[in-house]
């Protein structure tokens, strides 16, 4: 199966950053694996894919996207961002308030490492406790919480070349792999 070559609106489109959402199922995995194999993808162009942990997942999924993260990475050098959602105290005015921000996270779980991702449901309990209100058919926040405002932010931050996360409550002394080092 071919994905053919990418249709453009406007030319310079092409030399923008290319971000694949990744939601850890197979149809999202066979989608990547194409479009990196065809070319589509590249990393000296700023390409890249997001996963975005709702720590709800079954966990043969975190595995999935673990390895499929591996692979992504070590064979096509196109970066694998796995996130999730949490909520930061902020200080402004003399006044401190919980926000909503994100954090990178190893592809391990916490028990096993302290950067890495929590997977028993506890960040639908921090959203639900910082939003003070159950998602319902009106109000379908899980979504908009838990994968589309930490997206919004990790791109904003990243395309945006700035030094990453810091002021959202957490960062990393290195610069690269392992321990962190902004983006990973």
């Amino acid at each position: 199966m071919s994905l053919g070559g990418l249709r453009y609106r406007h030319p310079e489109h092409s030399d923008l950053p290319h971000i694949v959402s990744f939601s850890g199922g197979r149809s999202s995995a066979a989608l990547a694996f194409m479009a990196a194999e065809e070319g589509l993808l590249r990393s000296e162009r700023g390409d890249a894919f997001l996963f975005a942990n709702t720590s709800a997942e079954h966990p043969g999924t975190y595995e999935f996207v673990a390895e499929c993260k591996v692979r992504l990475e070590n064979d096509y050098g196109l970066p694998f961002f796995w996130f999730e959602f949490c909520t930061v105290e902020d200080a402004w005015r003399g006044e401190y308030c919980r926000k909503a921000s994100y954090r990178l996270v190893k592809p391990v779980p916490i028990e096993d490492d302290p950067d890495g991702y929590r997977s028993s449901g506890e960040l639908f309990e921090e959203m639900v406790s910082h939003q003070g209100m159950l998602p319902n058919p009106h109000s379908r926040t899980c979504t908009a919480k838990l994968k589309l405002y930490p997206s919004h932010a990790l791109l904003a931050e990243w395309l945006g070349g700035t030094a990453g996360p810091a002021h959202s409550g957490h960062h990393w002394d290195e610069t690269t792999g392992g321990g962190g080092g902004g983006f990973f």
